[in-house]
């Protein structure tokens, strides 16, 4: 959960240094990014061996808009 809010809080300026890139997360620190997913995995494997490590990509949060009008039921 840590490191869920590490993400959302720094999710800002991830977005300037590592837009579509995937980030490591471990004890709510940014420990490492990559463009691969594959290569993130291996790398934070190695790192953490036997450690959950939070990985995300990084990309704009969107919101869903549902019209409520255009429903029926």
């Amino acid at each position: 959960r840590k490191d869920v809010v590490t993400f959302e809080q720094q999710l800002p300026t991830l977005l300037e240094k590592f837009p579509n890139q995937f980030v490591a997360i471990f004890d709510g620190r940014i420990i490492d990014h990559k463009e691969s997913w594959r290569d993130l995995v291996e790398s934070t494997q190695q790192q953490f061996p036997g450690k959950f490590v939070f990985i995300e990509r990084v990309v704009r949060k969107t919101e869903a808009v549902v019209d409520m009008d255009t429903l029926e039921g």
